[in-house]
């Protein structure tokens, strides 16, 4: 899968889980939807650091800083 797709995947369900927090009132459902914005958060931070090293490899240490 490429980043880009995986990068789009993980922004929607970030932007269908946020919905879902106005949806629902139920404490199960709206745990779901917090663990799917972290989930979603911590995949696009991923995504993000590793084309910055991609693009960037000589600058490998002030990137992660």
């Amino acid at each position: 899968m490429s980043a880009k797709s995986f990068f789009g995947i993980s922004v929607a369900m970030m932007l269908v889980a946020m919905a879902g927090l106005f949806v629902f009132h139920d404490k199960p459902m709206l745990y779901a939807c917090i663990a799917l914005i972290g989930f979603g958060n911590s995949n696009v931070f991923s995504v993000i650091f590793s084309q910055a090293l991609l693009s960037m490899p000589g600058k490998k240490n002030e990137v992660s800083g």
